[in-house]
């Protein structure tokens, strides 16, 4: 199967996937980030924070080179790791 349906399904899977990883990265290490913040860490929570976002805005601006299938996917797969650590750490912690 090569065709338009099989190009479709790869960037939906590829963005997705990646979208997830990054977004559960991103959001997994936002406890270790206030972590951070409440020792008094500052520079090095701010780093971190610097990292995650960046690393964020990388893989997205990745994606979006790719095609807009996968940039939309992505976008879907990191709201859906957004979901999972709220479901999983709680609204109230």
């Amino acid at each position: 199967m090569t065709g338009p349906t099989s190009n479709l399904a790869v960037s939906v899977a590829i963005g997705f996937v990646a979208g997830l990883a990054v977004g559960g990265l991103h959001f997994a290490s936002l406890s270790w980030n206030a972590q951070l913040f409440v020792a008094g860490s500052v520079g090095k929570a701010i780093a971190l924070q610097v990292a995650r976002v960046a690393l964020a805005a990388l893989i997205l601006i990745l994606l979006v080179r790719l095609n807009r299938i996968a940039a939309l996917s992505g976008a879907f797969g990191f709201l859906a790791a957004r979901a999972v650590a709220l479901s999983r750490y709680g609204e109230d912690r």
